[in-house]
């Protein structure tokens, strides 16, 4: 399996590279009133409106820095009805690609309660590395306010061409 791996404070995780659909720089959104601090925006994305989700202030409550390494990961969102939906992730400090087994995974040992998405472990050059599940990353609530109609959002397969572009601009800093 392969995972892009990124670090929050100091602890490693990683997406499985074949949900991710793009990895773009961090560029300012749209921002969504009244939406969970965690929701950093909206992405204008080859002329489609991309929620994004701030990984860092999921995770510590702190909000993502303009790191050189920080990016939007554009990724193939599969809810419970298996409906595919685009969904970006902002995550600082974006490092490498790795190839793992599956093998190399088990069980953390914690009950992570309400975050779901923090899924199995696995130990690469001494580092434990955690997998994010991306179906399991937004609660209800967030997932019925972004993508309430069950219908595809966007797939990389229909896109051709185009820019990433956004006129209401948020500072990302």
């Amino acid at each position: 399996m392969m995972l892009l791996l990124f670090v929050i404070d100091r602890d490693s995780y990683g997406l499985d590279a074949t949900q991710v659909v793009e990895v773009i720089p961090y560029v300012t959104l749209k921002e969504v009133p009244r939406t969970p601090d965690y929701v950093a925006g909206l992405l204008n994305y080859r002329g489609k409106s991309v929620p994004v989700i701030d990984l860092t202030v999921l995770m510590t409550g702190n909000a993502s820095r303009a790191w050189l390494s920080s990016r939007i990961v554009l990724v193939s969102y599969r809810d419970d009805s298996k409906a595919s939906h685009l969904l970006a992730l902002l995550a600082e400090r974006i490092s490498t690609t790795i190839k793992l087994p599956e093998s190399a995974f088990s069980p953390s040992g914690v009950d992570t309660g309400e975050t779901e998405f923090l899924g199995d472990v696995a130990v690469y050059q001494g580092n434990i590395i955690q997998r994010i599940n991306i179906g399991k990353l937004l609660p209800v609530q967030v997932h019925r306010m972004f993508f309430s109609s069950g219908s595809e959002t966007a797939s990389a397969e229909n896109d051709s061409g185009g820019y990433v572009n956004d006129s209401n601009n948020r500072n990302p800093a």
